[in-house]
């Protein structure tokens, strides 16, 4: 049985992040209704191009739901604990975070 080492595999060089952004920037002028949804993303102060480029890709239901269900989706609405009588402590509850993270730059 013959063995390979790592160094004999042929892995490809990762692209450079400008490639990349070149290529989601296309994407998103050649499609009219992203093009439209990152127009108005980026027309808000602080919104640039990757935070929009972001929103966009993460979240296609933008412009389709309303503001408290992206909010939920996105886990930055609040959630208050509570079960009969008892009412517990009311928190943010993470569920998607690269989203999240997105938004708390905002």
């Amino acid at each position: 049985m013959e063995y390979y080492s790592l160094n004999l595999r042929i892995t490809r060089p990762p692209l450079p992040r400008a490639y990349i952004r070149r290529d989601i920037e296309q994407i998103i002028n050649d499609d009219p209704d992203l093009k439209a949804k990152n127009d108005l993303l980026t027309s808000y102060k602080g919104i640039g191009k990757k935070t929009a480029s972001v929103l966009l890709i993460e979240l296609p239901e933008l412009g389709r739901l309303s503001n408290k269900q992206i909010a939920n989706l996105v886990g930055v609405a609040l959630k208050t604990f509570q079960s009969g009588k008892m009412v517990g402590k009311t928190l943010v509850v993470a569920d998607s975070l690269s989203e999240k993270h997105c938004t708390w730059l905002l």
